[in-house]
């Protein structure tokens, strides 16, 4: 990385969660019913687990999923083993909630252990029904906001920020669609602003080849002519390059034009 990259600041946020695990899983560990020195030997194991010390010196976003999975799991506890009649409650109940988004949103891989979460919260709810002295309806209610409508929302909340700063076209905008690719500033849509849906005369376009394996290519020609003779003597046409090429790039796109014209 160039001095301009405040590296420091970027190892500091994994570094710092992978720290807070080890209490975290201190914590967790007292909330399944453990004793205290059951939850000092497991955070003890934590802290000296080789891996997580090695993925929290780096750039990396292991000790961040797992510092909001155990926040997750942490928080439903809390909320799980509360008093029932204590609405402050249900405040661990949302963090759970908001944790498990964060989770997803690190890595996908996250997204097991929030299933694994909605599944104890079932079975949870499930036993509570026919319990009199509860409100089993608010309760059902609640868990399906916090643990299920809250993330999709944090989710996509923090997808519309991310392009709504990020909105301009960059050097990997390839990789996504055409249709993303010309939602982006000074990308493709310098190229399809205004133009209409259906293929006329002045379209710009890319053909590609759905044939080629394994993997697809684009149509492309760019300013380099085929040689007027080999090293082999054989001879060329010596006309401009067209070839098949693997990437989106600017050289891919093609103009229909009216041959009568």
């Amino acid at each position: 990385y160039p001095c301009s990259v405040s590296v420091w600041s970027l190892r500091l946020l994994p570094a710092l969660c992978g720290a807070l695990c080890v209490p975290l899983v201190y914590l967790l560990t007292l909330e399944l019913g453990f004793s205290h020195l059951s939850a000092l030997g497991a955070a003890l194991l934590l802290l000296l687990e080789n891996s997580l010390i090695v993925q929290s010196r780096f750039m990396l976003l292991e000790s961040l999923l797992i510092f909001f999975v155990l926040l997750a799991f942490f928080s439903y506890l809390r909320f799980h083993n509360a008093h029932s009649r204590s609405w402050s409650r249900y405040s661990w109940l949302l963090l759970s909630g908001a944790s498990c988004a964060a989770a997803v949103g690190v890595k996908y891989m996250g997204l097991f252990s929030y299933l694994l979460l909605l599944g104890v919260a079932s079975v949870h709810s499930w036993n509570l029904i026919g319990d009199q002295a509860l409100s089993v309806f608010i309760q059902c209610v609640c868990k399906v906001l916090c643990l299920l409508v809250v993330p999709v929302l944090l989710y996509v909340f923090w997808f519309y920020i991310h392009l709504s700063v990020l909105n301009c076209s960059g050097p990997h905008d390839q990789l996504m669609s055409s249709a993303f690719q010309a939602s982006l500033q000074g990308g493709l849509s310098r190229i399809t602003q205004g133009q209409p849906l259906e293929v006329v005369y002045g379209s710009q376009v890319t053909l590609r080849s759905s044939a080629s394996q394994p993997v697809s290519c684009w149509l492309h020609s760019h300013k380099a002519n085929y040689p007027i003779r080999y090293e082999n003597g054989r001879g060329s046409s010596h006309q401009q390059q067209v070839t098949c090429y693997p990437f989106k790039d600017v050289n891919n796109w093609w103009i229909i034009k009216d041959p009568g014209r």
